[in-house]
């Protein structure tokens, strides 16, 4: 992981440690939470629009995280704008077993 990822993750558990009852968020379970979300969408993913990654320290390769964010975002998009049945405005199963 890059620096700047890791300080991201940091201030994403630090978030979820202040704001949940949960105050030993771990950094695997965060992780495992971001996946299951794209996993759940990963029928709407279109790989066709990521690009090429390129050399490494060219910008085409620097930009390849980016790119993967935008595809995963455009799947949950697909997926979930616009569906909320339930007053909480979630269409999917909570509660589920990963």
């Amino acid at each position: 992981m890059t620096p700047d990822t890791l300080r991201m993750s940091d201030e994403l558990l630090d978030l979820i440690r202040g704001g949940s009852g949960q105050r030993d968020t771990k950094a695997n379970e965060l992780f495992h939470a971001l996946v299951l979300l794209v996993h759940e969408a990963r029928g709407e993913l279109d790989t066709h629009t990521i690009p090429k990654r390129g050399q490494w320290g060219t910008p085409t390769a620097r930009a390849y995280p980016l790119e993967l964010k935008n595809a995963f975002l455009r799947a949950l998009l697909k997926k979930y704008a616009g569906l909320s049945d339930s007053p909480s405005g979630l269409r999917y199963p909570v509660n589920t077993a990963a």
